[in-house]
């Protein structure tokens, strides 16, 4: 299994940086570069315990869809994201939001994934992993841009 794991600090509080983590209005602009769309389940707003959305995405020039659901949710602290259907053996994300004082967070992203079929996955996640860990930073990327703007608001509807 591959794991990532990122890591900003973002001058916004850590309940602004949770409920822009779970928008999916956010995560369709900070993933951009690879074409995300929500087709399924919750397509908009802001995503709590329970609630699964199906992601069309494109890897490799492929088109791939997986469908997530979130399994753990503890607001503002915490959430835990996972493939419910699609290609990889397992695919997730743990969210974390660390309260740094004067609206200051950590926010932290440990993101896993493992492809089926061995030693052929296997392969394929060392192929993949540089490219996740560069998406992986520009979601934060973005979140931290937008958690740090004034039009902040238009994110959480």
């Amino acid at each position: 299994m591959t794991t990532l794991l990122s890591e900003l600090v973002v001058e916004a509080p850590r309940e602004r940086c949770f409920d822009l983590m779970r928008s999916v209005d956010a995560h369709l602009v900070s993933a951009t570069k690879i074409q995300a769309t929500a087709i399924g389940g919750r397509v908009s707003g802001l995503a709590a315990s329970g609630d699964h959305t199906t992601w069309s995405a494109v890897f490799f020039g492929c088109r791939f869809r997986l469908e997530t659901r979130i399994t753990e949710y503890s607001r503002p602290d915490f959430f835990f994201d996972e493939q419910a259907a699609g290609a990889f053996k397992c695919f997730g994300h743990h969210y974390a939001f660390l309260s740094l004082g004067h609206a200051r967070t950590l926010m932290s992203d440990r993101f896993f994934f493992e492809s089926p079929l061995p030693p052929l996955g296997t392969l394929f996640d060392f192929c993949l992993k540089p490219m996740m860990a560069k998406a992986l930073a520009a979601r934060g990327n973005s979140i931290k841009r937008i958690a740090e703007s004034e039009d902040w608001k238009e994110y959480l509807q």
